[in-house]
């Protein structure tokens, strides 16, 4: 019989990260250090994260089919960012479609919550390392800058359950 991991926080814990990306048009990564390594045998319960294009970078999806792309990552050596790929955690793509005349289009800046608190263990359980947030555009001019803001609570694993986890996000190759 499987036993719960042990929570380690009452409540949620928050890291952001912002990220220019290196040219436009190109995978970025760039790495979080949540100061916690692979031998303190613990989980990161990821609740919610919290995805943003800057004000200045919204201006950049200027025709039809431009589009950002959005992840969380447990690699930075991935040459696009597509949801089939077993490294990416989540991902978000925001893109423009015109309809009619181009010159009608209007961009908003909002922020995209994923919400994962309904999953089954309150959701998504990754080890703390190696952990990436990543981006990359289609159509843009010029690098555009991204924001993440990631809350999440720290799960105290078992030898047996952490083994697991890294299995299961293939941490062994």
């Amino acid at each position: 019989m499987a036993t719960r991991a042990r929570k380690m926080d009452v409540f949620s814990n928050i890291m952001t990260d912002t990220l220019t990306l290196s040219a436009a048009n190109t995978v970025t990564f760039s790495e979080i250090n949540v100061g916690l390594n692979i031998f303190d045998k613990v989980g990161l319960l990821i609740n919610r994260i919290d995805y943003e294009l800057t004000s200045g970078s919204t201006g950049q999806m200027t025709a039809d089919g431009d589009y950002l792309v959005m992840c969380l990552s447990q690699s930075n050596s991935l040459t696009s960012i597509t949801i089939d790929q077993t490294e990416i955690i989540d991902s978000m793509k925001w893109g423009r479609h015109d309809f009619g005349a181009a010159a009608s289009g209007q961009t908003h800046l909002h922020t995209i919550t994923k919400d994962f608190s309904t999953l089954p263990g309150g959701g998504i359980l990754i080890p703390p390392k190696p952990l990436y947030f990543g981006g990359d555009s289609d159509g843009f001019a010029s690098a555009a800058t991204l924001a993440v803001r990631i809350y999440f609570t720290v799960e105290k694993l078992t030898g047996e359950q952490y083994l697991e986890l890294l299995e299961t996000r293939r941490a062994f190759g």
